[in-house]
């Protein structure tokens, strides 16, 4: 699933109790909201369900701003 604006989780993470085997691609424009999110997912044993990505979904993304893919579980288009 891809969730936009998903903030802090606040339907995120009941998606993930109704949805046992989903994942979810979770979006928000804030890079603060979505730290928080990846502390509750913590704190629940859910970061293997669900990867947080800084992003502007209204904001079109052109071929010179790419997404960055790291070893890591957020990523930011811009």
């Amino acid at each position: 699933m891809v969730e936009y604006g998903c903030g802090f989780g606040n339907a995120t993470l009941p998606m993930l109790d109704i949805f046992p085997d989903a994942k979810i691609l979770a979006t928000d424009i804030s890079p603060n909201l979505l730290k928080i999110l990846e502390g509750l997912l913590s704190s629940r044993g859910l970061e293997d369900r669900c990867v947080a990505i800084a992003m502007d979904a209204i904001r079109p993304t052109s071929r010179r701003h790419q997404p960055i893919w790291s070893s890591e579980r957020r990523f930011c288009i811009t």
